[in-house]
């Protein structure tokens, strides 16, 4: 943008403001194809992570129903053991239960860390997708106000060639008029 503006203001001929103009013209475009793809990318993660949100809570109640499980059972044994000794093979099976269900929260607990992990990595990408989208709103902003700025001093050059293209016109008549009084 600045190079484009530099060279507006260097170049003052009409046919380089033209050709300036039309540059920043695809440059405009360019931007603002930038910033819609970058807000539809946007959408998308901010749908991901709506997704994993939702993914997170349902293992989080799942874990915790686990856990509330697992509680039971181990009230349940110690009410058992301690109305009557059970038998080892009683305690084994229970032991096994309670061991199967621990292991199976520990993985739950696990890839609920991942999904945690997944889900602030996906927010630290949607910041920085929102300030990315920021920067090429104002920079396609800044094209236009350019644009614009490139349009009028277009319209107040061509105004200037006219004028001194009339003003041409009329010396080159008084010319041939002086010319012919001195013939």
């Amino acid at each position: 943008m600045r190079a484009l503006e530099q060279r507006i203001v260097e170049k003052g001929e009409a046919s380089v403001a033209n050709a300036s103009m039309v540059e920043m013209q695809q440059t405009v475009m360019k931007l603002m194809a930038q910033c819609s793809e970058k807000s539809f990318e946007l959408e998308i993660k901010s749908a991901d992570n709506r997704v994993l949100q939702e993914q997170l809570q349902n293992k989080c109640a799942e874990n915790k129903e686990l856990q509330e499980k697992i509680l039971r059972l181990e009230q349940q044994l110690a009410s058992v053991s301690g109305d009557k000794m059970a038998s080892p093979s009683e305690m084994c099976i229970s032991d096994e239960y309670a061991d199967g269900l621990r292991k199976k929260m520990q993985s739950q607990e696990i890839e609920n860390e991942k999904l945690k992990l997944e889900h602030v990595q996906i927010l630290e990408e949607n910041s920085g997708l929102r300030v990315q989208n920021q920067k090429l709103s104002e920079e396609a902003s800044y094209a236009k106000e350019l644009a614009s700025a490139a349009a009028v001093e277009l319209k107040n050059l061509a105004g200037e060639v006219t004028k001194l293209s009339l003003q041409n016109a009329k010396l080159e008549k008084e010319l041939q008029a002086a010319r012919r009084i001195k013939l």
